[in-house]
């Protein structure tokens, strides 16, 4: 198991070049101007209520740890900062969990689920290494002319970039081609009214 971590890590090493976090105008006028990947870690979930069946249906959010009013509020902000700075968006992907599916329906008024943003600790080892390249993939080879938002988890987001981020946090990729992209900047929260 330490030997496909160690793997995974290689092959993420490769994938992600320089990190530099832009300025809050420079990052919108990138996402302006399009061709980017926006991944996105669901909102805050409510705390008092924790995921009571692990193979709780999907369709049911009965079960799952979901979305927390301030998850709710913070994702409405996240939809009036897209507008206001003229965002286009294309395809809106998330993960099977509602959590995920709410942030994004919320944030971006529309959502279509990926079966490979699910959360990867729920998964075997193989299975989350493979999905984990398969949205690298998707990614690097972005070419579209509006932006794509990906919705998921923290644990899939680490695999992907190694950066540890917020609830409700939007970090921006720059397709590189192949399983290439760079962070080229990130978009907290507290940063979302500016």
């Amino acid at each position: 198991m330490d030997r496909q971590y160690g793997v995974l890590f290689l092959f993420l090493s490769f994938c992600i070049s320089d990190f530099a976090i832009a300025s809050d105008t420079s990052i919108w006028s990138k996402l302006k101007q399009g061709g980017y990947v926006i991944l996105m870690r669901h909102g805050p979930v409510d705390t008092m209520t924790h995921s009571t069946n692990p193979n709780a249906e999907f369709e049911n959010c009965v079960g799952q740890s979901n979305l927390s009013p301030q998850g709710q509020q913070e994702a409405t902000r996240t939809r009036r900062a897209f507008k206001k700075h003229l965002t286009p968006i294309s395809s809106v992907l998330a993960g099977p969990y509602c959590r995920t599916q709410d942030t994004a329906r919320i944030a971006f008024g529309k959502v279509q689920v990926w079966d490979a943003l699910d959360l990867q600790t729920t998964l075997p080892d193989e299975e989350s290494a493979k999905r984990t390249a398969e949205v690298a993939a998707r990614i690097g080879e972005y070419k579209g002319r509006k932006n794509l938002v990906l919705v998921t988890h923290r644990p899939n987001i680490d695999a992907l970039t190694l950066e540890l981020i917020e609830p409700g946090t939007l970090l921006v990729l720059q397709p590189g081609g192949g399983s290439n992209f760079t962070v080229v900047g990130r978009i907290a929260v507290e940063d979302l009214s500016k």
